[in-house]
């Protein structure tokens, strides 16, 4: 196996490709969770007309919510349309690293590379099947450091242009890409000053045209939250909520959730990671080596430090990280190979075939997840007992019960409950844990539901009776629960349907019969009706 030979690569990238193809496909119907739930219900509510202006719509960056648009308008409004548009982004992002890792090294590591993240960023331990929003940053992110790398080589304007533009289009997604955005300013100011000893005032003006690139898409934002009339409440969303959220958690909490949520991927990708450490250590000193390897380095780092605030580490965060580690693997799994070719006598015949057993690892680890696992299964793997496809079920029975006009109410953290039935929200709080936190927003976001609630008298309400839909605490307002009670009371709200969910099953009940099951497990879902409709 010459490392210069192209053909063992390619054949290990189609193995991946057809492996991902396979798992995608199969899956696609897994049910929403509730992120996607969240971005879901937004774009729906956006594409039936209403804008951002509107109380329904939450107040965050919405370039996810124009990306969620574009596959519910061209793939349907289902789960299998969203993760459609999933894959085609993630195989958009597989080609990003090709060109990457092929200007970092070689063609034979971008392919490499481009396999290993097929594989990565597939696994249940970074939501693989969720189309969350890091899936869509690193497909922009990718293309950002693609273009930082060619503007670099070519010396042209328009390259740090895009490169600016791709990094700001990342931060439209999410902000934790700030990171990125920094990241790819520093990189321009020592390339050009410790690499390529430009001049200062060529070096400073790339700087200026990436960071003016950078910052259009938020500008953009901002204009857009101005003219709608609504720029305090997206400040307030986005800003004061934001800060609160990133300092919840303390030193040891933050260490004990990184351990958590990545050793489980650790464990199924031990090969893949321990060789991205390679580079480091055995990358030959040839032209541009040292070039690459500190491009290469700064990239890791700052993928790790954008995962970082808040210290939650939830496993889709690791997204983040997989494009540096499947580039470095890539990289460090050549390196290898060529050094087995001077010792073929004794190596070769082991070096040969670990690109094989880095492929193999995480398709053994996870078999019964990529081949074997529905839909439903899929998502205990990945969710345990969150109510994911129990909101499915109920949805679907909401919209046969209901008609289009109807407005519906869940109380309880799943938005892609609304999603599911094609009926209009009837408060504008989708998450309840914000409000149980013990503070005095909290309160005040109970009361704003109140207020709707009763505006609107929601003809169905969805009670969601599972601790992970509502993490409250001994701090935790319990008003809303209160009013509750006396809401159903006084309304005439009757029972029509349970989801009460056991370890192996879940069991449904509609209509008259709901009103005598007794439910026995945990977790339970309720569907209430206002007397008087069908």
């Amino acid at each position: 196996m010459k490392a210069n030979n192209q053909k063992w690569v390619w054949i290990i990238f189609a193995l991946a490709l057809l492996a991902v193809l396979i798992v995608r496909l199969r899956l696609l119907d897994i049910p929403l969770e509730r992120d996607e739930g969240d971005y879901a219900i937004n774009a729906a509510l956006l594409l039936d007309g209403h804008s951002l202006s509107s109380p329904l719509i939450m107040k965050r960056f919405p370039f996810i919510y124009y990306i969620y648009m574009l596959f519910i308008t061209l793939f349907g409004h289902s789960d299998a349309g969203i993760h459609f548009g999933l894959l085609l982004a993630n195989l958009a992002s597989a080609y990003g690293i090709f060109l990457l890792g092929s200007r970092l090294r070689d063609r034979n590591s971008g392919i490499l590379a481009a396999a290993f993240f097929l594989l990565m960023s597939l696994s249940p331990d970074v939501n693989g099947l969720a189309a969350n929003r890091e899936h869509f940053q690193v497909l922009f992110l990718v293309f950002g450091a693609f273009f930082l790398l060619k503007a670099g080589q070519r010396k042209r304007y328009l390259n740090y242009a895009l490169a600016g533009l791709m990094m700001g289009l990342s931060f439209a997604v999410k902000q934790n890409a700030l990171f990125f955005m920094a990241w790819g300013g520093l990189w321009i100011l020592a390339e050009g000053h410790f690499f390529q000893r430009k001049k200062w005032q060529a070096v400073w003006a790339a700087a200026g045209i990436y960071s003016l690139a950078a910052l259009l898409p938020f500008f953009i934002i901002l204009l857009l939250y101005n003219y709608a009339g609504v720029f305090d409440a997206f400040l307030t969303k986005t800003f004061y909520s934001n800060s609160r959220y990133l300092t919840k958690l303390g030193y040891s909490e933050g260490v004990l959730n990184f351990y958590n949520h990545f050793s489980p991927f650790f464990y199924s990708y031990t090969f893949l990671f321990l060789f991205a450490f390679l580079p480091v250590f055995i990358w030959k000193k040839e032209k541009g080596a040292y070039r690459a390897k500190t491009f290469l380095l700064s990239f890791a780092i700052f993928s790790f430090v954008s995962i970082v605030p808040g210290g939650h580490f939830y496993p889709h965060y690791f997204n983040l990280i997989v494009p540096a580690i499947a580039l470095a693997a890539a990289a460090g799994t050549l390196e290898l190979i060529k050094l087995s070719e001077a010792r073929r006598a004794r190596l070769q015949g082991v070096i040969v075939i670990l690109p094989m057993l880095i492929m193999l690892q995480p398709l053994l680890a996870e078999s019964f997840y990529f081949f074997r696992a529905d839909a439903t299964q899929a998502s205990r793997v990945t969710y345990e007992y969150n109510p994911f496809p129990e909101a499915k079920a109920i949805g679907r029975h909401i919209k046969r019960i209901t008609s289009d006009t109807s407005s519906i109410m869940v109380l309880g953290s799943e938005p892609e409950l609304y999603f599911y039935a094609k009926r209009r929200p009837a408060i504008s709080a989708y998450y309840m844990y914000f409000l149980m936190d013990g503070s005095e927003l909290a309160r005040q976001k109970q009361e704003e539901l109140i207020r709707q609630a009763e505006k609107e008298m929601p003809e169905v309400i969805v009670y969601v009776g599972i601790s992970s839909s509502w993490v409250s605490g001994p701090e935790s307002d319990e008003h809303l629960l209160d009013w509750f009670n006396l809401f159903l009371e006084n309304n005439r709200y009757q029972l029509v349907g349970v989801a009460d969910i056991f370890k192996d099953r879940t069991h449904y009940i509609y209509g008259p019969e709901a009103r005598k099951y007794k439910i026995r497990s945990n977790g339970f879902l309720t569907l209430l009706q206002r007397s008087g409709q069908k």
